[in-house]
């Protein structure tokens, strides 16, 4: 049986008392405890807890809380996929005064439910399945600000496109562990520059630029594709393996002129997938390319990262771009990391949250030296972890990327470029732009996902 419960949802915060306080009285509560409630998902967890096929429609804060309800609708099997964060609200909850009676007192705080509206109904009765075999779900909808998804879902998780949006990925959750970074957006909004929409999990940097320009570069951060419109997208099935392909056509005039089709591949029952980027010269000159596969990972608390290139490759970035303000106790972190760096050692143990904002970037040259493929893993004292696999040949260099706030967190830990995401001119004064030959074709691929 399938059961949709459209509904609040409260986080009940109970202190068991002997007595209630008086007006301007403290007194001693013997005993507290946190639970999971409210109307609608209490009768979500019951039709699950009675094997039901159960989705919750409900909308959470920007807390902890949210991180818990989520969690816990998750492992009773409860899909939660129009389960939505509301930026800059708190999640519901609900105070409750228990006395040895038994008698309780309730006060309710609705927070991030009362935003939930007919329109979200609406909005999600718009969905269209447009593929659903034993295999496969996949699925295409618009969110609020008009913006087209879609998702394709297996047994193990699901991934969200934005297949007309420079085919970000928007979100990407496997085995109930979220691996998009935790960000300010509940929605990907309508923009020429990734800054501008920057909640998701991955983008594609580039492609005639890419990375943070300099004051002399005249290219938006991380290039013209980012959030380019596509012209055109389609499926391909091929066994037990799925492919979603975007296609975009640049041509300016006096400029230069390709075409890029970008893709990402989910396999049946398989928890890491593909991102691939495919990019034709159709100028009758070479043209220069750089790219970078921009994969924004959750923050691992305590995650320790791995890699079969040494630490030594990695050194720390030193410039600074605009976007970075430094503090003293950032700067002091800094010349920690570079007297680590004398004994070939980096940071592969985020241990020190408080140290990462600013951003710590590190960046790794010519890393064909070390292989022919590069395997970089994080993994999470909680039990999981997320890798990423890519050709040395194809993706040269490599950057690791921390940040952590209050509104930001990642931990980037390896993102697979041709060169340094530094801008136009830097790559070009260091010889490391890609040329593209009139008609020649270069292809890119990236693994990645849960381990």
């Amino acid at each position: 049986m399938k059961i949709a419960v459209i509904g609040s949802n409260m986080v009940d915060l109970i202190s068991y008392i002997n007595k209630m306080p008086v007006a301007g009285e403290t007194v001693e509560a013997p005993n507290f405890s946190i639970g999971c409630g409210g109307k609608g998902a209490n009768q979500a967890v019951a039709a699950a807890k009675y094997g039901a096929d159960v989705l919750m429609m409900t909308k959470v804060g920007d807390d902890i809380f949210a991180d818990n309800t989520i969690k816990n609708f998750d492992k009773l099997g409860i899909d939660t996929k129009y389960v939505e964060k509301v930026k800059g609200l708190s999640s519901g909850v609900a105070p409750i005064f228990v006395d040895e009676s038994g008698q309780n007192r309730i006060i309710i705080v609705k927070g991030a439910n009362k935003y939930l509206l007919p329109s979200d109904i609406d909005r999600a009765s718009e969905d269209k399945v447009i593929l659903s075999n034993e295999y496969f779900n996949i699925k295409i909808f618009k969110y609020p600000s008009g913006i087209e998804g879609l998702t394709l879902e297996n047994k193990k998780g699901y991934i969200t496109l934005l297949p007309y949006m420079g085919q970000i990925i928007w979100d990407a959750k496997f085995n109930g562990i979220d691996l998009t970074m935790k960000n300010m957006f509940n929605q990907p909004k309508k923009a020429k520059c990734i800054v501008d929409t920057y909640g998701c999990f991955a983008f594609h940097s580039g492609l005639l630029s890419n990375g943070c320009p300099s004051p002399e570069d005249t290219h938006p951060m991380h290039g013209e594709f980012s959030c380019a419109d596509m012209d055109k997208v389609w499926i391909e099935i091929n066994n037990n393996e799925v492919t979603i392909v975007s296609e975009y056509e640049y041509c300016q005039g006096f400029g230069y002129h390709y075409i890029a089709q970008p893709s990402i591949t989910l396999k049946a029952d398989e928890t890491c997938f593909n991102i691939n980027m495919k990019v034709k010269n159709l100028t009758s000159i070479e043209m220069p390319l750089q790219y970078m596969c921009h994969m924004n990972y959750a923050y691992v608390e305590n995650g320790e990262i791995s890699s079969n290139i040494p630490d030594s490759a990695f050194k720390l970035r030193e410039t600074i771009p605009a976007h970075v303000k430094p503090t003293k106790k950032w700067i002091e972190y800094n010349n920690r990391i570079k007297e680590m760096q004398k004994n070939n050692k980096t940071l592969t143990k985020l241990e020190q949250a408080d140290m990462y904002d600013p951003e710590i970037v590190f960046m790794a040259d010519d890393i064909y030296k070390y292989g022919e493929k590069a395997v970089f893993e994080i993994d999470s004292p909680k039990g999981y972890g997320f890798k990423t696999e890519f050709s040395t040949k194809d993706f040269t260099s490599a950057t690791r990327w921390i940040l952590y706030n209050g509104d930001q967190q990642v931990s980037a830990f390896v993102l697979p470029a041709t060169c340094r995401p530094e801008g136009f001119l830097s790559a070009k004064k260091a010889n490391t732009l890609v040329m593209v030959q009139p008609n020649e074709e270069k292809e890119f691929s990236v693994l990645t996902g849960l381990k």
